[in-house]
């Protein structure tokens, strides 16, 4: 898939090093601001060359590139049983964000999850992403908004999320109640139905 100079493809095993340095910036930059150091140095780990290899065998995993450097990725797995598609590992470099990377890496994964069948697509969304996939559409699991904040519906997803006036983070707050997380680690569970 191309778009205005970006490239999305499929990861090769030759891409873990760039995709993993990536990462690492993006984490330090983008997600420290909402993270304490310490979750920020055990994901840069957690993504590590190895670990993204060992993804990659697990899960379709898509780069973007801008004139050949990976400038973005993502992935995503299938439940065939129960026709979900589970994204992970959406990352931009900092130096990507805001021209359109993120949107053209989740339309790639999501046209996958339509090719295969997929009804929905699940995520954890940390709360540096939450704005960004509000946008997209999606909606906290369980809130009775899932398929309201389709494209389906004829709403847009901007309507969504600024309902009411309301600001991202409280679109997916259920009558005052905090939004779940996962693991207590500040990862919302956000799903969107294709």
């Amino acid at each position: 898939m191309k778009n205005s100079g970006i490239t999305i493809r499929d990861f090769s095993m030759s891409d873990a090093d760039a995709v993993s340095a990536m990462i690492g910036r993006t984490l330090r930059i983008s997600n420290s601001r909402d993270y304490p150091a310490e979750e920020i140095a055990r994901l840069v780990g957690v993504y590590s060359a190895g670990n993204i290899i060992s993804r990659a065998e697990n899960m379709l995993l898509k780069v973007a590139a801008v004139d050949g450097a990976i400038s973005g990725c993502g992935g995503i797995s299938f439940r065939e049983e129960s026709g979900e598609g589970l994204v992970s590992a959406l990352f931009v470099d900092p130096e990507y964000q805001g021209r359109g990377i993120g949107r053209s890496i989740m339309e790639a994964l999501e046209a996958e999850a339509l090719l295969r069948g997929c009804r929905k697509i699940v995520l954890d969304a940390s709360i540096t992403a939450l704005r960004f996939y509000l946008r997209l559409g999606f909606a906290e699991e369980g809130s009775g908004e899932e398929e309201n904040c389709t494209e389906k519906s004829g709403k847009s997803p901007e309507k969504c999320v600024e309902k009411s006036g309301k600001s991202p983070e409280k679109c997916v707050e259920k009558s005052g109640k905090s939004p779940e997380t996962k693991h207590g680690n500040g990862l919302y569970r956000l799903v969107k139905f294709l």
